[in-house]
């Protein structure tokens, strides 16, 4: 959740840079460099959160598949 977070500010500061801060130039490319660093940060925390909910999802299905090969035996 909190990737989806990081992520949608990103996307905040970069239509911020762009509307609100058009005639400063150093404003507007700080905070396009700081909504890069969000957007890598917030994908990070999603794949990190994938990958460890796909972990776990793989655990229960294989203990699912035991669990069905010890009632047919």
């Amino acid at each position: 959740m909190h990737g989806y977070l990081f992520t949608l500010v990103g996307i905040i500061m970069v239509v911020c840079s762009f509307t609100i801060y058009k005639d400063e130039a150093t404003v507007k490319y700080s905070m396009l460099v700081a909504s890069f660093f969000l957007f890598v940060f917030g994908s990070f925390i999603k794949f990190k959160t994938l990958v460890k909910l796909k972990k776990d999802m793989n655990d229960k299905l294989e203990a699912a598949q035991r669990e069905r090969e010890k009632e047919v035996q």
